[in-house]
C-alpha cells in the first residue's frame, strides 16, 4: 500500500493534467471557431477602377466576367478560351459550372466625326452547350431605333441550328407587333400596330400567305 502523501500526489497531478488537457482542447477548438470565421476576407472599397473582374469559384473555375472593351474576353468552352467572331465590346459574360458561357449582357455606343450615332445593347441566356434561348435587343443607327425581344427554340441535340418561336418588338419605322412562329420558325400570326397606328391581326398558313384578316378585309 503506498503512503498516504503519494496517493495526493498522484491525484494532484492527474487534475493538473485534466486541467491542462481540457485548456488545449478548448484552445484548439477556439482557433477552428476563429479560423473559420476569418478565412473570408470582406474588403470595402468607397471606389475602384479596373479593366476586367474575374469572378471564380473556389477551385479557379470562371464564373462571371465583367469587362471594358479592350479588355473583352473570347469564348470559354469548358474552362478553355478561343477567339471570339464577334468584335469586341462592354460588359458581362455568364459561365456555367463548368467554365462554358451560357450567357451575358453586352452594350456600347458613339458618335462618329460626322455626327452618325450608333448604339447597341444585348442581353441573352443560352442552352447548355448551345445559342440563346432568349434575348432583348436595341438597336440605334443614322436616327433608326429598335427594340425587340426573342424566344428561340431548339429541337435537337445542341450544336444544331434554332429556330425563333416568339417576337416582340419595335421596328425602325415605328410600327410594333408581336409574331408567333411555328416550330419551323414560319410566320402565322402577326399581331401589330403599323407605323400610321392601324391595328392589324393576320392569320398565316405554313406557306406564308394570309388565311385571315383582322380588321377584316379581303385577301387575294
Amino acid at each position: 500500500m503506498q503512503p498516504l502523501h503519494l496517493i495526493r500526489r498522484a491525484k494532484v497531478n492527474a487534475q493538473r493534467m485534466l486541467v491542462a488537457y481540457s485548456s488545449v482542447l478548448t484552445l484548439a477548438l477556439l482557433a477552428m471557431l476563429v479560423s473559420g470565421f476569418t478565412a473570408r476576407k470582406v474588403t470595402s472599397f468607397d471606389e475602384i477602377s479596373v479593366q476586367r473582374i474575374n469572378i471564380v469559384e473556389p477551385d479557379g473555375t470562371l464564373r462571371t466576367i465583367i469587362s471594358s472593351k479592350s479588355a473583352a474576353p473570347g469564348l470559354f468552352v469548358k474552362g478553355k478560351e478561343s477567339a471570339r467572331e464577334d468584335p469586341p465590346t462592354a460588359g458581362i459574360i455568364f459561365l456555367n459550372d463548368e467554365g462554358s458561357e451560357i450567357g451575358g449582357l453586352i452594350f456600347g455606343g458613339s458618335k462618329d466625326s460626322r455626327g452618325n450615332v450608333e448604339s447597341h445593347g444585348h442581353l441573352s441566356f443560352d442552352q447548355y452547350m448551345a445559342s440563346e434561348v432568349f434575348a432583348i435587343d436595341a438597336y440605334e443607327q443614322d436616327n433608326e431605333r429598335s427594340s425587340r425581344l426573342q424566344i428561340f427554340d431548339w429541337r435537337g441535340r445542341p450544336g444544331e441550328n434554332s429556330q425563333t418561336r416568339l417576337v416582340l418588338g419595335k421596328t425602325p419605322d415605328r410600327s410594333v407587333g408581336l409574331g408567333l412562329k411555328d416550330s419551323h420558325g414560319r410566320d402565322r400570326i402577326l399581331l401589330r400596330i403599323k407605323s400610321d397606328d392601324s391595328p392589324e391581326l393576320l392569320f398565316l398558313d405554313s406557306a406564308g400567305k394570309i388565311v385571315s384578316r383582322l380588321p377584316a378585309k379581303k385577301v387575294d
